[in-house]
C-alpha cells in the first residue's frame, strides 16, 4: 500500500490513517508465475470526529456524558463499561457499583465510516453512616450524652465532614465526629448523621434514640453546729433506687444520714442519686458551720441579802 507491504495474506484488512489517494497493489505468486494488480482509491472518505466529556461522580448518582463529536450523521453508540449501552447523543447513566469504568462513544456516518473515543469515568463509594448510643447512665435528660460514630472508612476516598442533627426541640446540631449532647427533657428523638466525602459524596441516615428522665436530686438539713449532730433530709423525686451522701470525708448509702462537724468552716455536701432506668443527678450545697461563741459572765456585789449583778461578756465569733 502507497510501496509499502502490509500484509501477505489472501485478504488484507487495513485503517488508512489519513483521508487521502491510496495506490493499493495486489501481488500473487504461484510456482513458476507471478502477476500483479495496482489500483487506486481517490478518496478516503474521513471518519467522524468522535469526543466526549464526561466527570467522575458518586456510586447510585446520575453522570452526564456530553457529546461533541462532528460528522457523525448515521448515529451514535455508548457502551458505558458495566454492561449497558446507550444510542442517545448525550446519555445519562447511573452506576450502580463504584469503581473506574472505561466509556466508549462510536459515532457513524452515512458513507458506513465509524470511529471511536473512550474514556475512563471513575465512580467514587458512598458513605455508609452509623452511630450507636449507649443506655443509662449515658443517655439521660440534662447529661450528656456522647454518640458513637461507627461509619466504616472508604477504601477510593475519605470522608471529610459530618453534620449531626438530634431532632429535639432546640435544634441541636454538631460537626464532630463522635459528639456529646445534652437533651434537656427526655423522649424519643430522631437523630440524623450526615457524612461528606472528599469526592463529594454524601448519603445520610436517621436512627430512633430514646433518652431516659433522669431524677431530681435535693435535700435539706437541720441546724448545723460544732460537735453537734446535724440531720440530712433526702427530698429527691425520680424513682430513686439508690443515693451516695458525701458529707465531709464520710459517705453514706441510707436515705436521711446524721452527722457531726467537729471543726467550724464551709463544707460542701453531695448527694448522688440512681434511679430505676439507670438515670443520676447531683445535687451539691456549701454548709457552714459556724464558730460558736466563747460563753462568759461576770457578777458584782455577790452578797447575802443583796441584789447581785449578773453581765454577759460572751465572746462573739467575730471579735
Amino acid at each position: 500500500m502507497n510501496g509499502s507491504l502490509v500484509s501477505i495474506q489472501q485478504n488484507l484488512q487495513t485503517t488508512f490513517s489519513a483521508p487521502v489517494a491510496q495506490n493499493i497493489r495486489l501481488k500473487a505468486i504461484i510456482p513458476g508465475c507471478e502477476n500483479e494488480i495496482i489500483k487506486t482509491i481517490p478518496t478516503v472518505t474521513p471518519g467522524p470526529a468522535v469526543s466526549f466529556s464526561v466527570n467522575d461522580n458518586c456510586q447510585g448518582t446520575s453522570v452526564s456524558f456530553t457529546n461533541s463529536t462532528m460528522g457523525a450523521d448515521a448515529g451514535y453508540g455508548w457502551t458505558f463499561g458495566d454492561g449497558t449501552s446507550s444510542n442517545l447523543t448525550s446519555p445519562t447513566h447511573i452506576y450502580s457499583s463504584s469503581a473506574t469504568f472505561q466509556a466508549t462513544l462510536t459515532g457513524s456516518n452515512s458513507l458506513g465510516c465509524q470511529n471511536f473515543q473512550t474514556k475512563p469515568v471513575k465512580i467514587y463509594s458512598l458513605p455508609q453512616p452509623d452511630f450507636s448510643v449507649s443506655l443509662p447512665p449515658f443517655s439521660c435528660n440534662n447529661s450528656l450524652t456522647p454518640f458513637q460514630n461507627n461509619t466504616p472508612s472508604l477504601t477510593d476516598s475519605n470522608i471529610t465532614r459530618w453534620n449531626w442533627q438530634f431532632g429535639d426541640a432546640a435544634g441541636g446540631t454538631s460537626q464532630q465526629q463522635n459528639p456529646s449532647y445534652t437533651f434537656p427533657v427526655a423522649g424519643n428523638f430522631n437523630v440524623q448523621l450526615s457524612a461528606v466525602s472528599d469526592a463529594g459524596c454524601s448519603v445520610s441516615v436517621t436512627k430512633p434514640v430514646t433518652i431516659f428522665l433522669s431524677p431530681v436530686a435535693d435535700f435539706t438539713m437541720g441546724p448545723t453546729c460544732l460537735n453537734v449532730s446535724t440531720k440530712f433530709t433526702d427530698l429527691s423525686s425520680g424513682g430513686i433506687q439508690s443515693r451516695v451522701w458525701q458529707i465531709g470525708a464520710s459517705s453514706f448509702g441510707v436515705p436521711n444520714p446524721s452527722y457531726t462537724f467537729t471543726s467550724s468552716g464551709d463544707f460542701i455536701t453531695t448527694l448522688n442519686v440512681t434511679s430505676a432506668n439507670g438515670c443520676s443527678n447531683v445535687k451539691s450545697k456549701v454548709i457552714n458551720v459556724p464558730v460558736p461563741p466563747v460563753l462568759n459572765f461576770s457578777v458584782a456585789n455577790p452578797c447575802a441579802g443583796k441584789n447581785a449583778l449578773f453581765s454577759d461578756v460572751t465572746s462573739s465569733p467575730t471579735d
